[in-house]
């Protein structure tokens, strides 16, 4: 975010000069302190207002609650979504020609309905709607728009023409996506546990490859955690409907991390070439993953640990105050993600041993205030998880906007959530999500 001085002469004319300091806190100060300033200003991208021409863009809700047509033009070269799913039809006129990287992608169902075993094939059709949500083509008079307009995509097929497949073959797609290349993963998949998860997810987000995941649509039957969106570190996408309530389908067991528009979503049809309506977490999953692709673009250094961050910082809160087992954090807020100058928080470890004490240090948040440090860990009763919050303490934030604090986990032996919370430098509430394992 650049800060500018707003100069005025005595005829009233104004000139608008940058002003560069350490932290965003003290640009503020020195644009204010500079003679004739009438005070600072921040910079705000600007774009066409013209609207996309995807026939079909005015019956995408979901872009509209995301606000896809106000977003600032971002350079996508670079990324590559990760769908791995049913496979991905690279024919589909809303793909450009390439985007879908056949040349990259995988088969691991090993049936015959993929003969190249690229995954460049879909006989289910789940996989090409998945991917065109996150990436169709906008602006191409065809079909539907995207958040993440022409991103390439690499297809790794782990699901069968019924969608079905095993935890084995999405494990091993995850490996195979960081090993060719993936910036962000697509799981739109879920059931129950398996020992394969949760080192697959590790080996992405320790390769700082985010591994976004649908939550799952037992909510009616059972509400069950279900995986890989319960697995460590993986971000798990919860599905919301046009009035902005979570979907009853959804899962709510209290894995969320985050929520995106799920419930009636226009998107590609492999089977006819065409398009249609599709409703689940699965289809709310790929605009968290475009989300990160549009925040790794603009943050090309950004690891798996600050992305979330990012993603949890900005999103829009929803239900209950704080995070929730229904939203998460709140609901996905892209345009926030790129647009804004997030507070960041840093952790001394990820890991650390039973009830070590380590140190939380926040930044960017307004001088004065207090931040609040929270764990919240998860144990299972019956077929739920039931979550438990502590407070860990508290830190006055310093005129430069940081604040340190030494912290105590409080259990013993097992994956928690780290929570931050206070005031930005803009005035606005933030929450930061860290996840953490002790022991």
């Amino acid at each position: 975010m650049t800060t500018l001085a707003q100069l005025v002469d005595a005829t009233g004319r104004p000139t608008f000069v940058e002003v560069k300091a350490r932290t965003a806190a003290e640009e503020r100060r020195r644009a204010d302190a500079l003679p004739g300033s009438a005070g600072h200003a921040t910079e705000a991208a600007v774009r066409t207002a013209a609207t996309p021409d995807d026939p079909s863009r005015p019956v995408q809700w979901a872009l509209d609650v995301l606000r896809s047509d106000d977003l600032p033009a971002v350079d996508l070269t670079g990324q590559l979504i990760a769908v791995v799913d049913t496979g991905v039809d690279a024919a589909h006129e809303d793909f450009a020609p390439g985007q879908v990287r056949c040349d990259l992608g995988t088969d691991l169902v090993g049936d015959t309905l993929d003969p190249a075993g690229n995954g460049c094939t879909d006989p289910e059709g789940h996989g090409t709607h998945v991917a065109g949500i996150a990436a169709a083509v906008t602006n191409n008079a065809k079909g539907v728009a995207s958040l993440a307009s022409g991103t390439q995509i690499l297809p790794v097929r782990v699901l069968d023409k019924d969608g079905a497949g095993t935890s084995t073959a999405i494990a091993t797609g995850i490996v195979y996506a960081v090993d060719h290349g993936a910036t962000v993963i697509n799981i739109s998949a879920a059931g129950d546990y398996s020992e394969v998860y949760d080192p697959a997810v590790a080996y992405a987000t320790q390769h700082n490859v985010p591994v976004v995941v649908a939550a799952g649509n037992n909510g009616t039957t059972g509400n069950q955690a279900l995986w890989p969106a319960s697995s460590p570190g993986a971000i798990a996408v919860t599905a919301i409907d046009q009035n902005g309530t979570v979907a009853p389908y959804s899962n709510t067991s209290g894995v969320a991390d985050i929520a995106a528009p799920g419930t009636g979503i226009y998107g590609l049809d492999a089977k006819t070439g065409r398009y249609i309506y599709k409703s689940g977490t699965s289809m709310a999953s790929p605009e968290v993953a475009a989300s990160v692709a549009l925040y790794r673009a603009t943050h090309p250094t950004s690891t798996s640990v600050q992305v979330r961050q990012a993603l949890t910082a900005t999103a829009q809160d929803a239900g209950e105050p704080g995070p929730d087992a229904q939203y998460g954090a709140g609901i996905v807020n892209p345009y926030a993600l790129v647009s804004n100058n997030v507070p960041t928080v840093t952790i001394s470890s990820l890991k650390v041993t039973k009830r070590t004490r380590i140190t939380v240090h926040v930044a960017a948040f307004k001088p004065g205030t207090n931040v609040t440090v929270t764990e919240t860990y998860r144990y299972p009763r019956k077929n739920i998880f039931i979550s438990k919050t502590v407070a860990l303490g508290t830190a006055r934030v310093s005129r430069a906007g940081t604040a340190t604090r030494l912290i105590s986990p409080v259990q013993s032996a097992k994956t928690g959530t780290l929570t931050i919370r206070g005031t930005a430098a803009d005035g606005t509430k933030i929450t930061i999500t860290n996840t953490i394992k002790v022991g």
